[in-house]
């Protein structure tokens, strides 16, 4: 997903995104609200609320705070 501009990425591709994220992260263990802040973008994603680079760059967020965290 990198080097594409906003309009590139479609709504299935940051759906599978997020849900590579939630695998990743899965594999980490110690998920405390890691899945339902993916679930919220989720939400979000599917109401339009964001767009999907947006869902993209926020699940990406999750994600890296976990990893600096552990």
């Amino acid at each position: 997903m990198n080097n594409t501009s906003e309009s590139d990425v479609t709504h299935n591709e940051a759906r599978m995104h997020i849900e590579g994220v939630r695998g990743e992260m899965a594999s980490m263990g110690g998920n405390d609200s890691e899945f339902e802040s993916l679930n919220r973008i989720i939400e979000q994603l599917e109401d339009a609320i964001i767009t999907p680079q947006e869902a993209i760059n926020q699940a990406n967020g999750v994600r890296d705070s976990k990893q600096a965290y552990h």
